[in-house]
């Protein structure tokens, strides 16, 4: 027998032998013995960090601290503990970093214990890129003096109000990236307000949403912010992580080869409202150059003759070649897109002129050669 089927087998006969459906009546010593059995696979998807003992000494902490969390599927709990541990994130309210939070499944009336990052969480997960050295969020009162500028020359100007600052308003998430390029992203309270209320917990009283600690609800504001932010910028990111926000996490749809890996399948895409500038990796997502003949992009042929799409063709390959160089580069086309109200290069091309086009790669061309000034200096 295969190491593989060995361990499904394992597994498969652990799940067997979970008659509860929840830990609700139990005393510690039964809901250790429960955990003991998931001991190995918690040991296999776990960063070095951490040991098993510890992350389940906190979710003993975490169920005596909340008593509904006791009568949430065990599935679901435990679900929760291995995702936590898989991102290092431990389970402590205090810290800030992620939640397990009762939720009732009004379509099996069962509680299910929802995972949910905290916004120290999300900033954590940003900062083992090796791009970025500052990312965070700020929220913005009635009494602060505030200001932005969207366009080609993107700023934030921000004076909090430190003694009279008022109600919030809104919230924005910032990053620097090691180059010196920044980028940053904007969230209203009515923004934020209707991702909470899409969120499972988002309307439950245990949830830091709703537990009545105004610093709680600005902390859950700024990570929704943050999370906005990471989806928006041109880097090699994790996303399925990021996706698991605000989901049950089942147990039994782990992988069960030792990979950590999970099915993503049934995972309910969260919606960021008026968040549509995921466009950064849409430039190397277009290839529109390297299409094969068979499949060479439209580019609006009844309007345009054989020369003029040949023309766009190669501007586009220029502005695919000026954004691969920075991070800025990208940033800029990103808004450029944004002010075009284009999705991506091929829908831009489809949208301007060669003329309007060369004009886009000029701006790239200057955007790049600023980053390398700035860096000669620097030297």
């Amino acid at each position: 027998m295969k190491q593989t089927d060995k361990i499904k087998e394992k597994i498969t006969n652990t799940n067997q032998s979970l008659t509860p459906q929840s830990f609700e009546g139990m005393k510690s010593n039964q809901i250790m013995e429960l955990f003991d059995k998931y001991k190995p696979l918690i040991s296999q998807v776990l960063p070095k960090h951490l040991s098993p003992e510890r992350v389940l000494n906190i979710a003993m902490n975490n169920i005596a601290r909340n008593p509904k969390l006791a009568q949430c599927t065990i599935q679901s709990v435990i679900g929760g503990i291995v995702l936590s541990s898989i991102l290092g994130l431990e389970l402590i309210p205090q810290l800030g970093t992620a939640y397990l939070v009762p939720f009732k499944n009004s379509k099996t009336g069962k509680l299910e214990a929802v995972f949910m990052m905290g916004y120290k969480g999300a900033r954590d997960l940003a900062y083992r890129t090796d791009k970025i050295s500052i990312i965070y969020a700020v929220p913005v009162f009635s009494n602060d003096h505030f200001e932005y500028q969207e366009g080609l020359e993107r700023y934030i100007k921000h004076i909090p109000n430190l003694e009279n600052h008022g109600q919030f308003k809104l919230v924005y998430a910032i990053c620097k990236f090691k180059d010196g390029s920044t980028h940053f992203i904007i969230k209203t309270k009515d923004q934020i307000e209707t991702i909470r209320k899409r969120s499972k917990a988002g309307n439950d009283p245990n949830s830091p949403w709703n537990n009545g600690i105004p610093d709680d609800y600005l902390e859950m504001a700024k990570k929704t912010a943050i999370k906005a932010l990471i989806k928006d910028l041109p880097i090699s990111f994790d996303y399925k992580f990021v996706s698991m926000d605000n989901q049950v996490v089942d147990i039994n749809k782990f992988s069960k080869d030792q990979s950590g890996e999970y099915d993503y399948n049934d995972i309910e895409e969260e919606i960021i409202e008026d968040n549509k500038n995921y466009v950064m990796n849409k430039v190397e997502e277009a290839k529109v150059v390297e299409e094969p003949k068979t499949k060479q992009p439209e580019v609006n042929k009844d309007s345009e003759d054989d020369f003029v799409a040949e023309v766009k063709k190669v501007l586009a390959k220029q502005i695919q070649e000026e954004c691969r160089k920075t991070n800025q580069a990208k940033i800029k086309f990103s808004q450029i897109l944004k002010d075009f109200q284009a999705s991506s290069l091929l829908e831009l091309m489809n949208k301007v002129d060669e003329k309007e086009l060369q004009s886009v790669v000029d701006v790239l061309k200057l955007t790049n050669a600023e980053v390398e000034s700035n860096e000669n200096e620097g030297k």
